[in-house]
Formats: structure tokens, C-alpha cells, sequence
């Protein structure tokens, strides 16, 4: 009984701190497009792990994009984004220590929904620049 307690508080536990918000980023300008980035760590007692978006090039986020004409950005995890989301992130550059970085496909196991590092990170930020659309 002990063991099923435990196992059932530990699951609780890490779905609490596991990557079940949804990032949504609007562009409500009418002349600039936003280029940027987003990421993702974990807010229990550290930064690590931290998930950065690592695309070739950074996100693009055209003018005039958001919830209310349904262009918005928006992320629900790592994985799902690459086939629901109308702006791609292909690569994902997850930060276990200051000092190693890997980066991750968009469907690589650890950052999929359940996964070892989706399950301890939430969306944390996001840094978009302005640029002429």
C-alpha cells in the first residue's frame, strides 16, 4: 500500500511541475513582424532544465497575428507545436547544467509530452525584437 502511495504522490508531484500550460504569443502590429525566441524551465528550486527554441533562424511572428484572427503563436508543448501551431520550432536547445547543451529535434522522447524534461519544465519567457514586416 505504501509503494502505491508513493507512486501515485510522485506522479502527482511531476505532472505539477510538467509542461501543461499554453504559450501564446500576439503580434498585434500592423507594420513589424516579431523575431525572437521562447523557453521553458523548471520553476522548483532551479533554472535547470532550460529549454530554449533553437530553430535555424528564430521565430517569425508576422504582423497583424494574433488570437483574434486565429495567426497567433501558440505552443502547447514541445512536441505538438511542430504539427498544431501555425509557426514551427524544428530545434530545441535544452540546458541541463551551465555547462552542456544539447540540442533536440522537435519529436526527440525527452522533450515529448511525458518525457524526462517536458515533464520538468513550464514556459518561462519569451524575447521577440521588432523588424519591418
Amino acid at each position: 500500500m505504501k509503494k502505491i502511495v508513493t507512486i501515485l504522490s510522485l506522479a502527482l508531484f511531476s505532472s505539477a511541475f510538467s509542461q501543461s500550460s499554453l504559450m501564446i504569443v500576439n503580434n498585434y502590429s500592423t507594420t513589424y513582424d516579431f523575431q525572437g525566441n521562447i523557453s521553458a524551465h523548471n520553476f522548483a528550486g532551479g533554472c535547470y532544465p532550460y529549454v530554449t527554441s533553437s530553430t535555424p533562424a528564430a521565430i517569425t511572428v508576422p504582423a497583424d497575428s494574433h488570437t483574434g484572427n486565429g495567426h497567433e503563436l501558440a505552443y502547447k508543448n514541445f512536441k505538438d507545436q511542430f504539427t498544431s501551431s501555425l509557426y514551427p520550432t524544428t530545434n530545441w536547445t535544452v540546458q541541463l547544467s551551465p555547462t552542456t547543451s544539447q540540442i533536440r529535434t522537435w519529436n526527440h522522447a525527452s522533450i515529448a509530452p511525458g518525457g524526462v524534461i517536458a515533464s520538468n519544465v513550464k514556459w518561462a519567457s519569451s524575447q521577440f525584437q521588432m523588424y519591418f514586416a
